[in-house]
């Protein structure tokens, strides 16, 4: 047992999880949450999850069972008394209160104005600024997207504007803290404790790969309101790269974004499309990867790049900020608004073969802010500040 958790663990604070969903999660937000369950067991609390069926417990066991970054005999407590989604929403949206089990702090995200008891402190875990406005109404006017999504934008910043002066917020990275702070001025408390990757690895150590019988680019992003993996994909399939190289992408895309020639490289297998893979799969895909590419129009933060840089692959990203914030400039990066220079970056990955023994090292080191072991000390100084 590290020492930092033995000390944490003598005042053994519980803290109650809003874990709907999150069990079969591969990917986002679910993910996050899972991530952070595990965070919290190393950092010695008592993490109660809260679901809304005990008919999820099996699943969650057997989870457990193979999480080998939990502490030996770790067990969770369950609490299946959550509310569905939609009564949730109504129960949020005009304050009716729900008995929770007792509980130190209350982690939640998508749900963030939930009456809890006064003595419970809320912790809000923050992907992003809710909208780009401190109004519910003109969050709802703001985006195009589907009316079921409006309708809980504008529920989620209702119920955010009742509680943010009276909850402590974690964000998920120093840009998704400014942006908020922008929008919404300061809150009671806050920190920013990055999402933590999925693998064990370290720094110091490298990953033993396979040899392929052709290189493969590797992007784990499905098509998104901002996501956009086929425009890198119908760019590799138009281009002479496609001839020397494949193309695996963790997500689903549909088949009528795709260019013909994009089309032709997935009947031939030259196009493969995964989905709801295991981390140790990820993790063999990443590793023997050219290198891992990622284009969105917006993100809070980019797990894929930080799991990418944990397996001391070369990342190829769009220049948002955010991004050169997770990989600390490490890089190689292409312009938001010109995409197609992306296959020169390619091209000269190609050439270049695979990371040194000094850039797999650099870039291991950065993912190591991203490591377990680093979020879970993070999440137990930020806790344990706020007990009085």
């Amino acid at each position: 047992m590290n020492a930092w958790r033995a000390n944490i663990s003598v005042n053994k604070q519980s803290i109650l999880i809003d874990f709907q969903g999150s069990i079969n999660a591969y990917t986002g937000v679910p993910l996050t949450v899972k991530n952070d369950a595990v965070c919290f067991a190393r950092a010695g609390f008592n993490v109660i999850l809260w679901i809304n069926s005990a008919a999820d417990i099996p699943k969650i066991n057997s989870w457990i069972q193979e999480e080998s970054r939990l502490p030996e005999s770790y067990k969770f407590e369950f609490d299946w008394t959550r509310p569905k989604n939609w009564v949730l929403w109504l129960k949020q949206l005009f304050q009716i209160p729900i008995k929770l089990q007792k509980s130190h702090f209350f982690y939640c995200d998508l749900f963030p104005g939930v009456r809890i008891n006064k003595s419970t402190l809320r912790i809000v875990r923050v992907h992003d600024p809710f909208s780009n406005s401190v109004s519910a109404t003109r969050s709802f006017l703001e985006s195009p997207a589907r009316m079921k999504l409006r309708i809980a934008k504008f529920l989620r910043v209702t119920a955010f504007n009742r509680i943010k002066h009276d909850s402590y917020l974690a964000f998920n990275s120093i840009f998704t803290k400014k942006r908020f702070t922008a929008i919404h001025g300061r809150g009671k408390g806050s920190v920013v404790i990055y999402p933590t990757i999925q693998f064990e690895f370290s720094p110091n150590s490298s990953l033993n790969t396979e040899k392929q019988s052709n290189p493969y680019w590797i992007m784990i992003a499905g098509q998104r309101q901002r996501k956009k993996p086929s425009d890198v994909i119908n760019l590799w399939a138009m281009s002479s790269i496609s001839s020397l190289s494949d193309f695996v992408v963790v997500g689903q895309v549909p088949l009528t974004l795709l260019c013909f020639e994009a089309i032709e490289k997935h009947k031939a297998g030259a196009l493969r499309f995964v989905k709801n893979v295991p981390k140790d799969e990820l993790l063999r895909y990443i590793s023997n990867s050219a290198a891992s590419i990622f284009y969105s129009l917006g993100e809070g933060f980019g797990l894929p790049i930080a799991e990418s840089l944990a397996c001391g692959k070369t990342v190829i990203c769009n220049d948002l900020e955010v991004f050169a914030e997770v990989t600390g400039g490490l890089s190689l990066t292409f312009p938001t608004d010109s995409p197609t220079q992306v296959i020169e970056i390619m091209e000269s990955v190609l050439v270049r073969g695979p990371e040194s023994l000094e850039e797999t090292a650099a870039l291991m080191k950065q993912a190591s802010k991203y490591s377990v072991e680093n979020v879970s000390s993070k999440w137990a100084s930020f806790l344990q500040e706020l007990i009085p």
